[in-house]
């Protein structure tokens, strides 16, 4: 079951990818990945632009093992 909601909707949300990001505050990045994982993708960079200084890459783990990483800009 997942357990992230999209506060929008009440729906929960399932993606194909992970949102991994790094920065300074371990809890900024833990809260902030999350967001970014519920916004749409067209949405990311304006939201990651708020936080100087984190950055941010959407993971997806193809069927043929490997893993493919989209930087955030």
């Amino acid at each position: 079951m997942e357990h992230i909601i999209d506060p929008s909707t009440g729906d929960h949300v399932a993606r194909e990818e992970m949102i991994a990001v790094t920065g300074a505050s371990p809890m900024v990045c833990e809260v902030l990945s999350t967001a970014l994982y519920v916004a749409s993708k067209d949405k990311r960079s304006e939201i990651l632009a708020r936080f100087k200084g984190y950055s941010a890459s959407e993971i997806y783990c193809l069927t043929n093992g490997n893993t493919n990483i989209i930087r955030v800009n």
